[in-house]
């Protein structure tokens, strides 16, 4: 017996949809990224103690600082690591348009539809079908719904495909989602 379908949308892939889509999969929470900022600056001081044989991280600060040249040059890469740490969504989301014209749906049109037991895709490139526990979490945007099934790629649900109903789909979405997860056999199980 064939799933019963609920929802479907056809649109063209955009590349804002793309790099919307890449921002939100590659976002992590802030503290993320000072633990980032944190462990790069645990390396530098790992590698500056090898070459060095100073261990005293008081001490090397007053040796970079002491030196003018030093000082601009570490005030320099702190920044750079934090930003890139903290902001590194951001700069996904730039690259995501220079990979754009690189993918294979690139301006196709798709068609989505969102059934009780799968998300089903298709497209002048591709038709594909995954289950809802291949979904590995739901993103809500603004302008889009997101499905992702890995760290970079996802189902793409614009808003501007479901119109009026765009809210409901989210709802169904999630609810597919937790019911996939509730689902799941668990170890030790049957």
């Amino acid at each position: 017996m064939q799933a019963e379908r609920k929802f479907q949308i056809t649109y063209t892939m955009t590349p804002w949809d793309y790099a919307v889509m890449t921002k939100a999969i590659t976002r992590r929470p802030w503290q993320g990224g000072v633990l980032t900022t944190v462990l790069w600056l645990f390396s530098v001081w790992c590698l500056l103690a090898l070459f060095t044989d100073t261990y005293d991280p008081v001490v090397m600060a007053q040796a970079i600082l002491a030196s003018r040249r030093f000082q601009l040059i570490s005030a320099g890469l702190l920044v750079a690591v934090l930003t890139f740490s903290i902001f590194s969504h951001w700069f996904a989301w730039a690259i995501s348009f220079l990979h754009y014209r690189q993918i294979a749906s690139a301006n196709a049109t798709v068609t989505m539809t969102l059934t009780d037991t799968a998300i089903e895709g298709n497209s002048s490139v591709a038709d594909t079908k995954a289950p809802w526990l291949t979904v590995k979490r739901v993103i809500r945007e603004r302008d889009h719904l997101f499905l992702p099934i890995s760290k970079r790629e996802a189902f793409i649900l614009p808003r501007r495909g479901f119109q009026s109903n765009a809210d409901e789909v989210s709802r169904y979405a999630a609810a597919q989602f937790l019911g996939s997860r509730m689902a799941e056999p668990r170890d030790g199980g049957e």
